[in-house]
């Protein structure tokens, strides 16, 4: 791992990298984007002295061990506020928009949502309370990274909730699996022809075990990691901030060529399980820490989730810097799980205490419980996570990670990911070739932006 690298690094980077969203964003906004839907109404103020119980919808309390420690997390603000009790609504990883959905369309939203698909979710639903007063009443803003606060912020920079843990993509990998392989485990692949070597090496049919995991059902918006890596147009889309323009583009060859990369792992190398498109990030999960697979791509929450899947994996596993094509430092995008305050809560105040209680207050405590990225300067300074060597790797990856604008300011972004899917599972499984499957994705895009979109790559 390249030395160097500080914490005070992270916090400079990301406060200029802030900074310079902040002052795009003022430039020129997307039109029709943020009000594609009614602006979010700001929290009101509002005293109460009667006990209230906050409905928290989470998906986070059905992992393990994050669950239980916000479990503890939430009987400690019960004991320390005994006039509000938490009531749990606790929905799988893949069901929270579709129940986030339902009850946006009801207009009876909990008083804490869960941002699994983004900040865009609760644009385009208009779910969430704009909290930006009260965090600056509290002196908060300036107390996150700004890399981990800007995925809470839409493109008029108005705050929406606060980040309960961030971070990007690395390799994760069997260090057991590696040995059986004759493999040296303190050699992990750094360029993709090294991963292809690699991944052939490992896998073992017979033995049910493949050298690769990939995302196949959902999110697959991974692919994008790939696609950032291999030139200047891969990408799904692009905004041009002064046009307001988004320019498409998931079909350009920089992407097609990433796209036809993992194809191959697939079709080709045959270094990934052959259900691939059956292959969510619970069933990638459990693959990895059954010894099904040696080899995953995912965030800091991986290393204590496999862990808590299977216990007996303690020591067996590492983590390595995200591959790219000729083993440079990678450009990734930088994914943050945003909770906020349903718009419909009749317990402000209260929803507000609790949110900063989690996000905030006892970030630190979570993020080094859990595993889970740090959101917060303080968190960075806790020795727990400064010298954890599985969270050290996704540190240093942050320095160049991005938050993507299509993820935080377009609220039509989950739509095109639902567009997205189905060509990227007729390539894996060779029903479309990978430029037909991308062009067809393409003119999905643009059928869905309209005129706030453009193809820069032809579709036929």
């Amino acid at each position: 791992m390249p030395k160097g690298v500080t914490r005070r690094d992270l916090l400079k980077t990301g406060a200029a990298a802030a900074a310079g969203a902040a002052v795009a964003a003022g430039a020129a906004l997307v039109p029709n984007a943020a009000s594609a839907a009614p602006s979010p109404r700001r929290a009101p103020y509002v005293r109460r002295q009667e006990t209230v119980t906050l409905r928290f919808m989470t998906h986070n309390t059905l992992e393990k061990p994050a669950g239980d420690v916000l479990k503890e997390m939430i009987a400690e603000f019960e004991a320390e506020n005994p006039n509000i009790k938490i009531q749990l609504d606790e929905v799988p990883n893949a069901d929270v928009l579709t129940k986030l959905t339902a009850y946006a369309e009801g207009n009876d939203l909990p008083d804490i949502i869960d941002g699994q698909f983004g900040l865009s979710s609760f644009i385009s639903l208009n779910a969430a309370l704009d909290i930006t007063d009260r965090i600056d009443a509290e002196g908060l803003r300036d107390s996150f990274i700004p890399v981990a606060l800007q995925a809470a912020m839409d493109s008029e920079g108005r705050i929406l909730g606060m980040p309960l843990y961030t971070g990007t993509d690395a390799l994760y990998y069997r260090i057991d699996h590696f040995e059986e392989a004759g493999l040296d485990p303190n050699s992990p692949p750094r360029t993709w022809d090294e991963l292809v070597e690699v991944a052939k090496a490992l896998t073992n049919p017979r033995a049910g075990r493949y050298g690769f995991g990939m995302y196949g059902k959902t999110h697959t918006q991974r692919v994008i990691h790939f696609m950032q890596n291999n030139g200047p147009d891969g990408e799904m889309l692009r905004l041009d901030r002064e046009s307001g323009i988004w320019t498409i583009l998931c079909n350009s060859p920089d992407s097609i060529g990433a796209v036809q990369y993992l194809v191959d792992l697939a079709l080709v190398h045959k270094v990934v399980p052959p259900n691939v498109v059956e292959m969510d990030y619970p069933a990638n999960v459990s693959a990895f820490a059954g010894g099904n697979i040696s080899m995953l791509t995912t965030g800091p929450w991986g290393a204590q989730t496999f862990i808590g899947t299977n216990p007996e994996l303690e020591g067996k596993f590492a983590v390595a810097i995200h591959p790219t094509p000729d083993g440079s430092t990678p450009k990734l995008r930088q994914g943050s799980l945003v909770y906020a305050i349903g718009r419909t809560t009749k317990y402000p105040d209260e929803a507000f205490k609790f949110l900063k209680w989690i996000a905030h207050d006892r970030q630190s405590y979570f993020a080094a419980k859990a595993g889970y990225g740090p959101t917060t300067k303080a968190a960075l300074e806790d020795p727990a996570i400064a010298e954890d060597p599985f969270l050290s790797v996704f540190l240093e990856q942050s320095l160049t990670a991005v938050v993507e604008p299509y993820e935080v300011e377009l609220p039509e972004w989950n739509r095109i990911k639902d567009l997205f899917d189905p060509e990227w599972q007729a390539a894996l499984i060779g029903d479309k070739d990978v430029t037909t499957a991308m062009n067809t994705a393409a003119q999905h895009f643009k059928d869905v932006l309209g005129d706030r979109a453009e193809l820069k790559y032809p579709v036929s």
